[in-house]
């Protein structure tokens, strides 16, 4: 008989809450050698202009650039390391699990077992100068665009989809499952179960990798609420709670598979948090992808290495294919050299993404100093400008239509614009969005400026703040933050307010 849609009250209740957010997916360029192919972050994030998927996609943080891009390096990576304390991550419940590595060394498993190239490796693991801990170290000098280690596309940890799909005909809410939930799912069966002798089948094969992986510490899933109360932001404590509820509910689907393997919500959670801050985002047929060795890059601003989706024979596909149906095409995932070359001794680092701070430290577990990316987010939405544009104004006899002046701004901007200031000026979105208002209130008796606008809603987020930016300095000097979590948490609120001291001083 044919399998009925079944959608429970979980996978209703997932559903409801990721349909309340607006769904826009941020990608970035890479290089690729492939007619339509694009890689991009598997994140899809939001804080209340910043969503991650869990589960799905919002946001507006950065325009969609999923666009084929040429001889450009890439910065389209995404693993997250847990700061000053690289451990690696395997589940640590239940007497089953295996945490001992099934092969010495992971490049030569690479090469032995997935057929990774280059056969002769001039880049080791092991541990680096900078916050990242462990990654790529190149053992002798490298040329521009050298590849540096090449993974065929069917060694990658692959998911298809992502949202929830409550039209799947199953009786398994399982299957049904966002991308990264049932990812982390099976990243816990491969570490949990037996291994099978002499198959692929499963996961378990890819142990020897995966007991690689690195803890990851992120604030929706590993954070106490004292840690989540002390990042300052409503907004950004806000989209932590939301994503932590999703991984709660999430975790009532797995949770009868999970303790039959002796693992807990804790285990769960962290590969969670694994697969959010390491995957990337491929193809048009959105797929999902965790590639062992090249994820052991280090995010860099200036990073001096780019990936790359290569399909080899690279030239003239179609006409080979039309001559001859028994060539082998092999989809390779590349890491290469930047164009200045890399010294041997010398970490190998890429871009993770030219993403706000936010989207660092809420799903990669770090937080970037000197981030020209970062931003702060003025007003949570159209409405909420308004209004305190309203306020400034003197509207002496006349009227001020605030719900006709917000259609007209949804009509021009979406209803989801991403109002925030930069480091170095406005939002485009934001500074249209005073334009207007400017515009259409010349008539009152006294409007504001733009600029009137931006520095007083600047130095009422500043007095919001229970610490001041000297403050926070002394609590990092002084070495008063003990833990991790809590050093990056100081770090993420003073650069936000960095962002707004600066603002006022050019206005």
């Amino acid at each position: 008989a044919k399998p009925v849609v079944c959608e429970t009250s979980t996978l209703r209740r997932i559903r409801i809450r990721l349909e309340a957010h607006i769904e826009v997916e941020p990608s970035r360029p890479v290089d690729t050698h492939d007619n339509n192919a694009t890689i991009g972050f598997s994140h899809l994030y939001k804080i209340t202009g910043l969503s991650s998927e869990p589960l799905v996609s919002k946001c507006k943080v950065i325009p969609n650039t999923t666009t084929k891009v040429q001889n450009e390096s890439v910065d389209s990576r995404f693993r997250g390391v847990r700061k000053r304390n690289p451990h690696k991550y395997s589940a640590t419940a239940g007497a089953n699990v295996h945490t001992q590595l099934d092969a010495p060394n992971l490049l030569s498993w690479l090469q032995d077992t997935c057929g990774a190239q280059p056969y002769n490796l001039k880049v080791r693991i092991g541990d680096t100068d900078t916050p990242g801990g462990r990654g790529l170290l190149a053992e002798e000098d490298l040329l521009p665009d050298e590849v540096i280690l090449s993974i065929p596309m069917s060694a990658t940890l692959v998911e298809a989809g992502d949202r929830v799909d409550n039209t799947k005909e199953s009786t398994d809410d399982r299957e049904c499952m966002p991308w990264s939930a049932r990812m982390a799912f099976r990243i816990l069966q491969g570490l949990s179960q037996p291994p099978l002798d002499g198959t692929t089948s499963g996961d378990q094969w890819r142990r020897p990798w995966l007991n690689e992986l690195p803890k990851v510490h992120t604030p929706p899933f590993q954070f106490s609420e004292a840690e989540l109360s002390e990042i300052q932001d409503p907004a950004t404590e806000k989209e932590a709670r939301f994503l932590r509820g999703m991984a709660i509910d999430t975790f009532q689907v797995y949770e009868e598979a999970l303790s039959d393997m002796g693992l807990t919500a804790d285990d769960y959670f962290g590969a969670l948090s694994v697969c959010h801050s390491r995957c990337f985002r491929f193809g048009e047929q959105v797929q999902h992808l965790m590639t062992p060795g090249i994820d052991m890059a280090n995010h860099s601003l200036e990073p001096n290495a780019a990936v790359r989706y290569q399909v080899e024979p690279s030239q003239g596909v179609e006409a080979v294919l039309e001559v001859s149906d028994s060539v082998e095409i092999q989809r390779m995932f590349q890491l290469r050299a930047g164009e200045e070359g890399i010294t041997a001794g010398t970490e190998i680092t890429i871009s993770y993404g030219s993403w706000p701070n936010d989207v660092f430290f809420l799903l990669f577990g770090f937080c970037p100093d000197h981030n020209e990316n970062d931003s702060v987010v003025l007003f949570r939405d159209l409405a909420h400008l308004v209004e305190s544009y309203a306020m400034l104004c003197d509207a002496g006899d006349q009227i001020i239509d605030k719900k006709k002046q917000m259609d007209l701004l949804v009509e021009m901007l979406g209803a989801n614009p991403r109002l925030s200031i930069l480091g170095d000026g406005v939002d485009g979105e934001l500074s249209a969005a005073l334009g207007y208002l400017l515009q259409s209130n010349m008539r009152l008796k006294r409007c504001p400026q733009p600029t009137q606008v931006l520095k007083a809603r600047c130095l009422e987020m500043l007095a919001e703040f229970p610490t001041s930016i000297e403050d926070d300095t002394i609590l990092l000097q002084t070495d008063q933050a003990k833990s991790d979590s809590e050093h990056m948490t100081i770090r993420y609120r003073r650069n936000k307010k960095t962002i707004l001291k600066d603002a006022i001083a050019c206005m």
